[in-house]
């Protein structure tokens, strides 16, 4: 009696996580693109500007499973990192350091999202 229950348990168990990894890493990409356009956001804010052309070339690129904070323009580098002549403005780095502590909570809530879709 009890292994027919575990059985049935087992093949809920089974119906329930079917298609896990796909949608897994699904919800991980809508996570990553998340995270990827807060940072955007939050380096647009911080970035210097004297004209906006570099505030304006800021994209978050997201290549698979990681997402990179970049800039078209050549000069972005040493407003980030600063010069003999420039102090660094780590605008970059700052935006970076301030969504650090969301990507757990992003990403459980994606999770969690995904699960609570699949139980009803």
């Amino acid at each position: 009696m009890a292994l027919e229950g575990e059985e049935r348990g087992t093949d809920q168990l089974l119906r329930f996580l079917e298609g896990a990894p796909a949608n897994i890493d699904k919800a991980t990409e809508e996570g990553l693109d998340l995270l990827g356009e807060m940072a955007e956001q939050k380096a647009k804010t911080y970035a210097p500007v004297r004209t906006g052309v570099l505030r304006e070339s800021i994209r978050f690129i997201r290549r698979g499973f990681e997402v990179l904070l970049s800039s078209r323009v050549f000069y972005a580098v040493f407003q980030e990192f600063g010069t003999r002549f420039i102090a660094p403005r780590l605008f970059m780095t700052r935006a970076l350091e301030e969504i650090r502590p969301l990507i757990a909570v992003v990403f459980r809530d994606k999770i969690e999202a995904w699960l609570q879709k699949r139980g009803e």
